[in-house]
């Protein structure tokens, strides 16, 4: 993959850091390597998981997250992310979170996610992260477009992984389980059928909060290479467009899309 390289000055980085706010496998890590490759940011290292994990991914290295536990106002959130990130003072970051909410416990969103009704949700984690004055980009993946199928395909397997690991602990025992046998859960497959509805409801109807340092990306319409989805993104985020945007994007799709055994999920 051909990227362009990172070469920033050792005076304080310009412009804000950037928190990609996204639910769980709606390719907000894929956009945080992305958007790492423009200038003034600190290059995000990732590796390719392939089918050596439960699902593919880009899996950033370090994997780290500013994590909510713990947080009660902006002061402790300026300490965990100071924490997780010591090069701050030298570079952009491009981050995400670990929410501490019941309902999305160690998710990477602060609004909402796809498989939950948006006027269930506790907005009181956007609100401390909203007193700072980094930019957050909000994922939104459309549950129409042709990468709603391993969407949804990480949420049977993860769901089906918990519900083992779910006996496995009443049992006391500890085994391995070939992800093929994730897919013929019976239950994980109700529940991302129920997921889809409620993500379709919601995707037409939920509205994210506005402010000036707020930006919605349709990341189908950025991994569609979408001139105008990428021109409004490099934009909100005040950095230069890379010459080859368009090959350094499909490098992290080939990586996410190495294996297509989702296709028969």
């Amino acid at each position: 993959m051909t990227t362009s390289k990172n070469i920033y000055s050792q005076n304080k980085p310009t412009g804000s850091h950037v928190c990609v706010d996204y639910p769980a496998g709606a390719y907000g890590d894929l956009l945080r390597c992305f958007i790492s490759q423009h200038e003034g940011f600190e290059t995000i290292k990732y590796v390719n998981s392939g089918s050596g994990g439960l699902v593919t991914a880009v899996t950033p290295q370090p994997n780290t997250k500013v994590s909510f536990n713990n947080v009660k106002n902006l002061e402790d959130y300026n300490s965990a992310f100071n924490y997780e990130h010591p090069n701050a003072n030298e570079y952009r970051q491009c981050y995400k979170i670990k929410s501490h909410l019941p309902q999305n416990k160690h998710g990477h969103t602060t609004v909402n996610v796809t498989w939950l009704e948006h006027h269930n949700w506790d907005y009181s984690e956007y609100e401390i992260l909203r007193q700072t004055n980094h930019k957050i980009v909000f994922v939104v993946l459309s549950p129409f477009s042709k990468y709603k199928d391993l969407y949804l395909s990480r949420h049977i397997t993860w769901n089906a992984a918990l519900n083992v690991k779910l006996e496995l602990s009443k049992e006391g025992t500890v085994k391995k389980h070939k992800v093929e046998l994730f897919n013929t859960d019976i239950e994980a497959i109700k529940q991302a059928e129920h997921h889809y509805k409620t993500w379709k409801k919601n995707y037409l109807t939920y509205e994210y909060p506005k402010h000036e340092l707020n930006h919605e990306i349709e990341i189908n319409n950025l991994l569609d290479k979408d001139d105008e989805t990428y021109y409004n993104l490099i934009k909100f985020l005040n950095v230069k467009p890379l010459e080859n945007w368009k090959d350094c994007l499909q490098g992290f799709i080939d990586t996410v899309f190495s294996d297509c055994s989702y296709l028969n999920r």
